[in-house]
């Protein structure tokens, strides 16, 4: 079981680690790439990778505080640490996209910028593009594996980076289309402050979904349909006649179950904790890490 757990904690920090890394490639030449073109659209999303990095960074040190042991003070653990990392990932995220809904409208109906758009600036938003794809699959994949929800929180991120991305690239495609065509297409020229309003409700409508998860973990409500779940399971063990109040809490990457589980009366004490070890070992098979309590009445 430690050895387990120790691969857990390694893979988890291993994939924050390298989220981190190519976030902050990225960072560098958005931020070059936006200053150089004046591109609302690719500070938009620089600023959104800085808020990835944060969310990258926040995810590295939840998952190593999440995986440390239950202590005296703590004796459900510390998932919900990954919790509260995901929260502080929602509020960067909103004043991110609270920057950039404002700076958009200013140059849409206020203070036009002109926008040099280029090479350069479409070949950064495919580099960023590709770079979105791969993180947000192989951190998918860790954090379902793992059950850590910062991690997926980071991976949720990089997808809605890929649709941010595509957008931003759109409009520097009509930008571009803009200077060519004359005068009387100047109005394309605008695509740029459209595409980085886009880019913020995308980015705001998955930050409002990640923020209400995680608020209903800490809240400890039961995930949608497991309590029925672990009901049906208990119950096809022999000697179950039913199966009473189940209550379950999530905590990070840990499910924990409480259950009562209804015996024949003349059952003896011996044969009702087999039963009620029966209980647990199937349940424990369909929730995973965690703990699960049998209660046993006649």
């Amino acid at each position: 079981m430690t050895t387990n757990i120790t691969r857990s904690e390694q893979e988890k920090q291993r994939a924050s680690i390298v989220s981190v890394m190519v976030v902050l490639f990225l960072i560098i030449l958005k931020v070059a790439v936006g200053l150089l073109t004046g591109s609302l659209g690719i500070l938009a999303q620089a600023a959104d990778s800085v808020l990835d990095m944060a969310a990258a960074v926040l995810a590295f040190f939840a998952v190593r505080v999440a995986d440390q042991p239950p202590d005296a003070e703590h004796p459900y653990g510390h998932g919900k640490v990954e919790n509260l990392a995901a929260l502080a990932d929602v509020f960067l995220l909103l004043v991110s996209c609270g920057w950039i809904i404002y700076e958009a409208i200013q140059r849409l109906f206020f203070d036009p910028v002109a926008i040099e758009a280029g090479l350069w600036g479409i070949g950064v938003m495919l580099l960023s593009i590709a770079a979105s794809i791969w993180l947000s699959t192989f951190l998918m994949k860790v954090a379902r594996r793992h059950k850590s929800q910062s991690l997926e929180g980071n991976a949720l991120n990089f997808r809605t980076d890929v649709l941010s991305s595509s957008v931003v690239l759109l409009g520097l495609v009509l930008v571009s289309l803009s200077n060519y065509l004359g005068p009387e297409w100047a109005w394309l020229a605008k695509a740029d402050a459209v595409a980085a309003l886009v880019v913020a409700l995308l980015v705001l409508r998955v930050s409002l979904g990640l923020g209400w998860r995680a608020v209903a973990e800490l809240m400890d409500a039961a995930p949608p349909g497991l309590s029925e779940r672990i009901a049906a399971e208990a119950r096809v063990v022999p000697g179950v006649e039913d199966i009473g109040p189940v209550r379950v809490r999530q905590s990070g990457a840990d499910t924990f179950v409480d259950l009562t589980a209804k015996v024949g009366r003349s059952v003896s004490l011996e044969e009702a904790h087999r039963i009620a070890t029966a209980v647990e070992t199937r349940v424990t098979g369909l929730v995973g890490s965690g703990d699960v309590v049998v209660h046993v009445d006649p």
